[in-house]
C-alpha cells in the first residue's frame, strides 16, 4: 500500500493500513486519512515521487477515450502537459485508443462501442523499443 510507504506513522504499527473501514471507526482507518494534517515528512515523501513531467527517457503513454477510471482529461491530458511545460514533449508521444477503456475485459460488454486496447499496448512496445534504441555509427 503507497500510504503505508509514504506514511508509516498513520496508523502505528498496522502495516497496510485498514482499508474499507466505515468513516470515524477508529484511529488509523484509512477512510479518515487527512493528508493536509499529516506532518511535513509525510508531505516531502510525497513530493519525492510525485509527478514532475521531467521524464529523462522516450515514454509512450497509451489512454483509452472512454477511460471511466481514470479518464484522459484529467489523467493523461494533464501528465502530457506537465511533460510540456517541463520542456521534454520531444521524450513523449501520447495515443489516445479511440473507444478504449479502462481494462479490455469490459469490451465484451459493449462491442460495439468499446474497442481492445492491447492491440495498441503492444504496436507502442515495439515503437518504444525502436525510438530508445541507440543507433550505432559506422
Amino acid at each position: 500500500m503507497v500510504r503505508e510507504e509514504l506514511d508509516p506513522g498513520y496508523d502505528g504499527a498496522g502495516q497496510g493500513g485498514t482499508p474499507l473501514c466505515p468513516a470515524g471507526t477508529g484511529p488509523g482507518c484509512d477512510t479518515d486519512y487527512d493528508y493536509a494534517s499529516r506532518p511535513e515528512s509525510v508531505h516531502r515523501a510525497v513530493e519525492r515521487v510525485s509527478l514532475t513531467g521531467k521524464i529523462q527517457r522516450p515514454l509512450i503513454s497509451i489512454q483509452g477515450t472512454l477511460d471511466a477510471l481514470t479518464p484522459p482529461a484529467t489523467f493523461g491530458d494533464v501528465y502530457d502537459r506537465m511533460v510540456t511545460a517541463a520542456g521534454r514533449a520531444p521524450l513523449h508521444r501520447y495515443v489516445h485508443v479511440d473507444g478504449g477503456a479502462h481494462t479490455d475485459g469490459l469490451v465484451v460488454l459493449d462491442k460495439e462501442r468499446l474497442k481492445p486496447m492491447l492491440p495498441s499496448f503492444v504496436a507502442a512496445f515495439g515503437e518504444l523499443e525502436a525510438w530508445a534504441r541507440p543507433t550505432t555509427l559506422s
